[in-house]
Parts: C-alpha cells; structure tokens; sequence
C-alpha cells in the first residue's frame, strides 16, 4: 500500500495540518482501528511510519489543538503489535468503545453532578419550591 501518493497531493501545509489533526483523532475512534486493522492497514510498514510520524501531535504546539485526548493513547497502543491484531475483533472494539464512554460519562458526572441533578430545570425547582411553601402556608 503506497502512502506517500496522500501526501503529495495536499495542496497546502493549511490543508496538511487539517488533515493530519482529523486523522489523529480519527484513531481515537475503536471502530475506526477495528476497520484500518480488518483492512491490513496496521501490516503496511508504511502505514506503521506514518503512526510514527503522527507522534509529533504530543508537542505543545499541536497538542493544544487536540479536542480527543484520548487519540495519543490509542496512538501509544498501536506501537503494541498485539493490540494492532485484537483491534480487528469487534468484541474488543466494543469493550474499548464502551470504556471511553463511560470513562467520559463518568467524567461528565463528577463535573457536572448527577443526572438527576442535570435533568432538574430551573423552573421545575421554582415550581417544586413553592410546593413546599404552600405546604407550610398550610400547617
């Protein structure tokens, strides 16, 4: 599989950075790996130069632009030839899609509270507050 045909053909270092940025995080992505490794991709030596070359995005001039952090451990993951060949099963896709979700649900959840908590409106709460006011009016 030849790659370097890709490259040649960005018009811009613009247009370069865009891409790049979209394919690093694209690997943050377990179904995406499931398909680059179904399709051999993680066996082109190629391929495996230009993970390499993408290690550039853990610099702190690129790294601030990273909106997926969870890509550059993907990325660590692929150097382990191991995992490059498990990424191809979908059970193990969708155990590591189900860990980032929940690791960011959970993440979610400690900033933002419960999701009882989330899902309760303010005019809900107005609503609920004069309940118990008229329930003291009452007594």
């Amino acid at each position: 599989m030849e790659t370097k045909w890709l490259l040649s053909k960005v018009p811009d270092d613009k247009s370069r950075f865009e891409i790049e940025l979209e394919f690093v995080q694209m690997l943050s992505n377990p179904w995406y790996l499931n398909f680059l490794a179904q399709h051999k991709y993680f066996e082109d030596e190629a391929f495996l130069q230009y993970l390499e070359y993408m290690e550039y995005w853990r610099e702190p001039e690129y790294v601030k632009f990273i909106i997926y952090p969870t890509c550059l451990h993907m990325l660590t993951l692929l150097k382990n030839p191991q995992f490059r060949n498990d990424i191809s099963r979908a059970d193990l896709s969708k155990q590591v899609n189900d860990e980032i979700y929940y690791e960011w649900l959970g993440k979610g959840l400690q900033q933002y509270g419960s999701a009882d908590d989330a899902t309760l409106s303010q005019p809900q709460q107005e609503e609920d507050e004069k309940k118990v006011d008229v329930k003291k009016e009452n007594e």
